[in-house]
């Protein structure tokens, strides 16, 4: 578009083929050298509308890419916890792939993985780009709807695909994704109203807040949920074969409201604010597809109730017996531990996987507060309730078996896990019959993510989870 250009000693002179072969060549070099080349030029006009053509060239310089280490280290939490990167920009190929070695993309080391220009993605046919796809790790000289093109076919394939933009023309990518983030306080207002998440300080970091925060919420659902559903069933299952049986219901409609009023609020507090571990940043995403209640929680929603409801049971037809108490006595102790059970089966629902259900607890004060409210509302319920209502004051040593069926469930929970373990190793076992033996477990199929950073985006298979 130049005609002319200053030369060093500021003279103005007339481009000719020869010197612009020596601009281009100049520009070359600075893409081999991974540097974003930009060129400065002028045109004295007399009227608003400015023709591209008889510029003078000015100047050009050449632009470093750098990736600080706050940068580095996010992108390398990021994938650690599955998220697979991709870079998708009008860029020439080179500079993209000199930002990803120093980013420490782990998608460019594999062999499989592609490098391409955004006319070779546009030209292959439909089943070509669907094989592709999922194989891509930088997509240079790419128009804005060859990225949207490269969204849609991750979305076709099952993956959830987030978007990180702040260009007008990311607009329309970033509404075709399932999340879309606008970066920095420079982006445009349309990139703004097509985006989801803004950040506003540019800080890549803050991925690694959001994922940990959204797994770390996501778990904590799913403990108050176990725990909620374990008191539900066992209370239901507890009045209904009483009721059947034609003898006196130990625990009443209004107790049973009164227990989920206060140990729904207190084990809300308590589970829901678990606060996010490190060990969330090394786990697998989990796949839209997976059941909400897995295997493992209906085994021990399962194990949880069936203990509860029995002793329970057992303990309001024969403990009258057994124990030389009376009617009234019993449905205490029979309420009493009903509550009890549920404080302990809060710690059972602090790890629906894992045999240590203590760990990390010190680092959760909510905890100890909400276990804290049960039994003091417990205690006081209990001593004001023989006013009340027809139910008998405990003395210690009734107070001690309640609390002792109330322990019983942690390691019921911890044997019960044990057990499930053993069976999954099991059938990996070579030669049970031999002395000594190495028990292999399958590893985790890891899961994949895309940015768009104004050139990355992000999807999840419903296997795996993608972010590009």
């Amino acid at each position: 578009m130049c005609s002319l250009y200053h030369d060093r000693n500021g003279q103005i002179k007339e481009m000719d083929v020869k010197k612009s072969w020596e601009f281009k060549h100049i520009v070359e070099g600075m893409h081999t050298d991974h540097l974003k080349t930009i060129a400065f030029a002028y045109k004295d006009i007399d009227i608003s509308i400015v023709e591209e053509n008889d510029l003078t060239l000015v100047a050009m310089v050449g632009l470093k890419n750098t990736c600080c280490t706050e940068t580095i280290d996010a992108i390398s939490a990021c994938q650690n916890a599955g998220v697979k990167i991709r870079l998708a920009s009008e860029d020439n190929v080179s500079v993209l792939k000199d930002i990803a070695h120093k980013c420490g993309l782990k998608m460019l080391r594999n062999s499989d993985r592609s490098v391409l220009e955004g006319t070779d993605f546009r030209s292959l046919t439909e089943t070509e780009r669907m094989d592709l796809v999922d194989k891509i790790a930088v997509m240079g000289n790419s128009h804005p709807s060859d990225r949207l093109l490269l969204v849609q076919c991750l979305k076709k394939k099952g993956n959830v695909v987030a978007v990180v933009g702040n260009r007008t023309t990311a607009s329309a990518t970033l509404k075709a994704a399932d999340v879309g983030v606008a970066m920095g306080i420079w982006n445009s207002e349309m990139a703004r109203e097509s985006s989801d998440i803004i950040v506003r300080n540019g800080n890549f970091g803050l991925f690694v807040s959001l994922i940990s925060c959204g797994r770390c919420t996501y778990n904590n659902i799913l403990k108050y949920i176990q725990f909620e559903l374990t008191m539900i069933i066992s209370g239901k299952l507890i009045s209904f074969i009483t009721t059947v049986s034609l003898v006196a219901i130990p625990i009443t409609a209004i107790q049973l409201i009164l227990a989920n009023f206060v140990v729904n609020l207190a084990g809300g507090l308590a589970l829901l604010t678990e606060p996010p571990t490190d060990e969330l940043m090394l786990k697998s995403p989990i796949s839209p597809t997976e059941p909400f209640i897995t295997k493992g929680m209906w085994r021990n929603i399962a194990t949880q109730a069936l203990y509860q409801t029995s002793i329970l049971v057992t303990l309001h037809f024969k403990g009258k017996n057994l124990l030389g108490i009376s009617e009234q006595v019993s449905k205490s102790i029979v309420f009493n531990s009903f509550m009890v059970c549920q404080a302990f089966n809060l710690l059972n629902s602090r790890e629906p996987e894992k045999k240590n259900v203590l760990k990390g607890l010190a680092q959760n004060p909510c905890f100890h507060m909400a276990v804290f409210i049960i039994l003091i509302l417990k205690v006081s319920f209990t001593e004001i309730s023989h006013i009340l209502v027809d139910y008998a004051r405990l003395n210690m040593r009734q107070w001690g078996l309640c609390i002792l069926m109330g322990f019983v469930s942690l390691p019921i929970d911890l044997a019960v896990k044990l057990t499930a373990s053993f069976i999954k190793i099991y059938p990996l076992l070579p030669n049970i019959g031999s002395t000594s033996f190495t028990a292999s477990v399958p590893a985790e199929s890891t899961a994949s993510s895309i940015f768009e950073l104004p050139w990355i985006a992000a999807g999840k298979n419903s296997d795996s989870t993608t972010l590009a």
